[in-house]
């Protein structure tokens, strides 16, 4: 058992089911065809990085460092 915010004692398994109910329920309210557009881009564009997906925070602080020097 653990205390939530509201202070009362909730199980980890109740705290994930309505966790993922939560989930649910703002995934299905999301459009159809905002879904699609999403899904649509998915592999539409290329960085020429093959390791994004491995090495996204050192991209990130690459990114953020360049960002910082420019003054923005």
């Amino acid at each position: 058992m653990v205390k939530v915010k509201s202070k009362k004692e909730v199980s980890i398994s109740q705290l994930i089911s309505e966790g993922i109910g939560s989930y649910r329920s703002c995934e299905e309210r999301l459009p159809e065809d905002r879904k699609n557009s999403a899904l649509a881009a998915v592999g539409r564009f290329s960085s020429g990085t093959s390791d994004v997906s491995e090495r996204h925070d050192h991209y990130l602080a690459r990114a953020f460092d360049k960002e910082a020097s420019n003054g923005a």
